[in-house]
């Protein structure tokens, strides 16, 4: 006995949904594209620069964040900022670059004094573009960012142009990348070292990402500074993270896996360990251990992330999101299909024999 309008029943529903499945399993493949964000771009438009005609004598005040410790500020309160790639003699920022980054300006013979705190020394350079005298702080010319409209605006802090990255004019006069060495000691093992292949330290008593060391301590225990939003980079095979706070008096300090680092007054040159087991402030100071006892894989150093440095744009496997997710789907929905449509053909036969 044959039922036609049964099979047909049967066939016609089950080649329906399988195609919309399957068509929807291959439209699963865009879907696994990644958007990052692109670059800040840095500002085209200027506005009027601070200021106005240029001042005999300059006198510099202070502003400070919880994020960015103390910086120095212009006699209107407009903050100052340095640029990383520039030289003691300026020249990197030239051109249509001025408009959006005013330099601070002095009269030729001008006097330049600082606030209270301000470690760096002053000076002055003259532009090679312009003629003009513009003021330094620790061999960096100092400038202002055009898209500041108020005492206490920030808004230069990080971009990257002309081959570096500005930065607020720190007040300690730090720099704004730091690179750390390392020095071996048969006794100590491998250790940090600063500038001049000084050694560095960390007191035991310290807490994460803070001090007890201020004060008096200070004379005998210099802090390693760094510019707000500077990096650091430490020596090949260094294990662990390199970072900063922000010290009570503004200043930036670098730490290693999140303890300060110091160096010691009483260490007069290169591969000195004299504050080594020294007992003070509630704990001990030990040299800066630069490598792990135990390596298992690399730790890479701690560095600024900017929306310039973007991640792969690739997704892993095995996430039911990837490739590897869709591939086993779109095959078992085939299969699926192929075995509903045979089985649908067979159905006549077998009606055929009742």
């Amino acid at each position: 006995m044959r039922h036609p309008a049964w099979t047909r029943h049967l066939a016609l529903p089950a080649l329906f949904v399988s195609i919309p499945l399957m068509i929807a399993a291959f439209a699963a493949g865009p879907a696994l594209a990644v958007a990052y964000p692109t670059a800040t771009p840095v500002v085209a438009t200027a506005t009027a620069s601070p200021g106005g005609s240029v001042p005999a004598s300059i006198v510099l005040t202070s502003g400070s964040k919880a994020t960015l410790g103390s910086f120095l500020v212009g006699p209107d309160g407009m903050t100052l900022y340095t640029l990383s790639s520039d030289t003691a003699t300026g020249g990197t920022c030239t051109g249509g670059c001025l408009a959006n980054w005013p330099p601070l300006l002095v009269a030729p013979g001008g006097t330049v004094s600082g606030p209270a705190g301000a470690t760096g020394t002053f000076a002055t350079v003259v532009r090679a573009d312009t003629g003009q005298t513009q003021v330094t702080y620790d061999g960096r010319p100092l400038f202002y960012f055009a898209h500041d409209t108020a005492p206490g605006d920030t808004n230069g802090q990080g971009i990257k142009a002309f081959e570096g990255t500005w930065l607020v004019a720190a007040l300690s006069g730090a720099p704004s990348s730091i690179q750390l060495g390392s020095a071996t000691s048969a006794t100590l093992g491998t250790y940090l070292t600063g500038s001049g292949g000084m050694t560095l330290y960390t007191l035991s008593s310290d807490p994460n990402n803070g001090t007890v060391c201020s004060g008096g301590c200070l004379a005998n225990w210099p802090p390693l500074l760094i510019a707000p939003g500077g990096s650091t980079t430490g020596p090949a095979g260094a294990a662990g993270s390199f970072g900063s706070f922000v010290r009570s008096d503004g200043t930036v300090q670098v730490t290693h896996d999140s303890r300060p680092l110091y160096y010691f007054a009483h260490d007069t040159a290169a591969g000195q360990t004299n504050g080594e087991g020294i007992t003070a402030f509630g704990g001990t100071w030990h040299v800066a251990a630069a490598l792990a006892a135990v390596t298992s894989s690399p730790s890479a150093t701690a560095a600024p992330t900017t929306a310039a440095t973007l991640p792969p744009t690739s997704t892993s496997s095995g996430s039911g999101n990837g490739p590897g997710g869709v591939l086993p789907l779109l095959l078992l929905l085939l299969a699926v299909g192929a075995v509903t449509m045979v089985a649908a053909g067979n159905l006549p036969r077998r009606t055929r024999r009742h």
